[in-house]
């Protein structure tokens, strides 16, 4: 049985692997007509601004639920959920990505 901590760095791991995966399969340089580099910045930012974004939905979370025993098990689930649910949306993205190359 793994532990909680166990099965966040899981989660993390599926999630970084999607995402670098994900900026590997975008090539360095724009190709007919596709500002790629500009897809693969914007990328970037849109990755640093999610994770800001759920560290402050995640400590909302554990604000509201301060003094409570539910307190860090709110917190963690509250990043577990989002950390999947990025995960599916970068995996849907670069599924997507790996069809129109085909």
């Amino acid at each position: 049985v793994r532990s909680r901590r166990q099965r966040q760095m899981c989660i993390r791991d599926r999630l970084d692997t999607v995402y670098k995966a994900l900026l590997k399969q975008i090539p360095n340089q724009d190709q007919d007509g596709i500002p790629y580099t500009a897809t693969k910045k914007q990328l970037r930012l849109a990755q640093k601004d999610w994770s800001q974004f759920v560290e402050q939905d995640c400590k909302t979370i554990s604000i509201y639920n301060k003094g409570s025993i539910l307190k860090d098990i709110e917190y963690y689930s509250c990043t577990r959920l989002h950390a999947e649910q990025r995960s599916s949306d970068l995996e849907r993205f670069l599924s997507r990505r790996s069809k129109a190359k085909s």
